[in-house]
Parts: structure tokens; sequence; C-alpha cells
């Protein structure tokens, strides 16, 4: 078997998540993952850099995909709209010294739109329709399968995180953190405070998918991400 091997990189709130694959006849085969805790976004680069490096443990690398919840150029070479902890990303020397660094190609992905295209290479989604994959965890995005194929109104990922609603963008209402209390210092957090507040989240989640589903005249919305094991931590079916 080659000893080559496959990077990726998933950039979600203040966690890094890396991953390194090894090539097989089926495609890519899982062999180890790590996430890291960003607290500053100018410590992206370096942390990025060292901590694939480490992963690869002086393997040849084929290439590196880099997830991360924004709009890329069409050419995945840098971020050109974003929530401001990706700022980093919207430098195009950022997959240049990575890729310089790695000694491999480096491309940049919208996470959604990553999810659905593996979703779709694996054969759990295909068909007509149109499907919705919403990603939820410290920001929220959606990628759209329409008629068989990615879909991108206007040519780029639906800004779903960005879009106002009376009580604020879904990017801060949709936080995981609103959910599990985590938003708020400990002196401030009380269990009977605990149903409202899922409530609300609740509240604005259903408003969101609803929103999605008429913008975009969508048959079916999936929901991904962290938020999953939040809310079966939480107690929430």
């Amino acid at each position: 078997m080659s000893a080559d091997c496959v990077l990726a990189a998933d950039v979600a709130g203040p966690a890094l998540t890396l991953a390194r694959f090894a090539p097989d006849p089926t495609g890519l085969r899982l062999e180890a993952a790590r996430t890291l805790v960003i607290d500053q976004p100018a410590a992206l680069a370096a942390a990025a850099g060292a901590g694939l490096r480490a992963l690869a443990g002086g393997r040849p690398i084929l290439g590196l995909g880099l997830s991360a919840n924004g709009a890329m150029d069409p050419a995945g070479r840098r971020m050109v709209a974003g929530p401001p902890n990706l700022a980093p990303l919207k430098d195009a020397a950022f997959p240049a010294q990575l890729a310089a660094e790695l000694g491999g190609p480096v491309r940049l992905v919208n996470r959604a739109q990553a999810a659905l295209i593996g979703a779709a290479v694996r054969g759990q989604v295909s068909g007509s329709g149109t499907l919705g994959l919403l990603i939820i965890d410290f920001e929220c995005g959606v990628a759209i399968w329409k008629n068989g194929r990615l879909w991108q109104p206007n040519r780029r990922p639906p800004a779903l995180g960005e879009l106002q609603t009376p009580a604020g963008a879904y990017d801060q209402l949709l936080n995981i953190a609103g959910l599990t209390g985590a938003d708020q210092p400990p002196p401030a957090r009380r269990a009977e405070d605990v149903p409202a507040r899922r409530e609300t989240y609740l509240a604005h989640l259903a408003q969101c998918v609803a929103n999605l589903a008429r913008l975009y005249f969508i048959d079916t919305v999936l929901i991904a991400g962290r938020l999953v094991a939040a809310a079966a931590a939480a107690g929430v079916d």
C-alpha cells in the first residue's frame, strides 16, 4: 500500500479538526483525526500547519482539503465571504503558505458543500427533488442538492448564517452554545432557565428551517453538525 496520504481540515468556530486519510481501492480510508481549539483567529495558520505536519508524520502528502463556513473563490484558493473568525482564509497567502509547508496542493471548500458532496459520493444522497443539508455548530451553513447535483443559488453557497432576523443573525441564534448554556459564565447559568432557553433555541431552529424551505423551495431539510450530539446530550429528541 502506498505511504502517500491525503489531509483534511475543518474550521468551525474555535474548533480546528484535522484528519489523515490513506488512498484505497474504494476511495479514502480514515486513519487518524484530532481536534484543536484555536482561541485567536491569527493563530489559525500556525496551528493548522503544525498540526497537519504532525498528523502526516513525514509521509508524502497528495493534497489538503480545508472546509469552512463561507464562500470560496471558484479555484478554492481563498475565502471571499465568511464570518470574522475566518479572516485568515480571505488572504490568498494562507493556502499558498500551507501548500509550501506541506508539499501538496491546498484547496478551500464550503463545509456544508463538502459534507453534501461526501454524502453523494457514498450514495447517501441521490435522485431528483431538492434537499438542504443544514450544518449547525458554532455557526450554521447550508448546501443544496437539486435534481441530482449540487446547486448554488447565485453561484455561491447561501449565506444562511448571516441572514438577519428581528432576534439577530442565525449564526448567533443557532450557535450550539445557546442550547447547552455554554454561552453564559457559570454564575449566570441556572437550572431553572434551561427549559426556556431550550424552547427559544428550538423556535429559532424551526424558523430557520421554515425560511430555508421557503426561500429555496426545498422538499427536505437534513440537520447535521455538532448540534446533533449537543441536542442528544441536552435530552432533545
